[in-house]
């Protein structure tokens, strides 16, 4: 029996990233649940937690399920109350098994690294511009993030995925700015929902 992940984001890019992803599987939602609720990280993990109390409550939640919360780091860490905020969500998560795929400055980040690679430190908004001139077509919030999320099923063929992948490992040894874990989301879903 194949796992149950629930996957809480911050924002509409991811959301419709995480159902590409489960579109692509094809996985029913009640499999690979994807939901939004705030921007605040603390509401993102609060959320995850939720959903996996509501499936417990309801038995459905088994050995082997779990939950994540995706959000970006940036915006959430610009005053001291902000990292304040930042760093309590990411205890929370750890102290209460929710697994992280955060992203400083954006999530934008993941899909840049599916073009080219990222060392420097950047803002959001120069995240977004680069990937949209890296892909013309993307558009932030809408359905832009959809041939990444297929990417993620098509890594055989398609090696924008294996490049993000294998970049954002890398990036994965500096705490700060550019980094991104949602590659430790995506190996999670590739192992458990891909087509054998």
């Amino acid at each position: 029996m194949l796992p149950i992940t629930v996957i809480a984001c911050e924002g509409q890019t991811e959301v419709a990233y995480f159902e590409a992803i489960r579109m692509a599987c094809r996985k029913p939602p009640e499999l690979i649940q994807v939901v939004r609720k705030g921007t605040a990280p603390v509401s993102v993990v609060e959320l995850a937690e939720e959903r996996r109390k509501e499936l417990e409550s309801n038995k459905n939640w088994r050995p082997g399920d779990s939950n994540w919360a995706v959000f970006d780091g940036e915006e959430h860490q610009q005053t001291a109350g902000q990292r304040q905020g930042w760093n309590d969500a990411i205890q929370r998560a750890q102290s209460r098994g929710v697994g992280l795929a955060t992203s400083d400055p954006c999530f934008e980040l993941w899909l840049l690294l599916h073009h080219q690679e990222q060392r420097a430190a950047l803002h959001r908004t120069e995240a977004k511009n680069k990937l949209e001139k890296a892909n013309p077509d993307y558009a932030k919030g809408t359905k832009g993030s959809v041939p990444y999320g297929e990417a993620v099923v098509r890594s055989d063929s398609d090696p924008s995925y294996t490049n993000a992948h294998k970049r954002s490992r890398q990036l994965s040894s500096t705490p700060t700015n550019p980094l991104t874990h949602v590659h430790h989301l995506t190996e999670h879903l590739r192992k458990h929902y891909l087509p054998k």
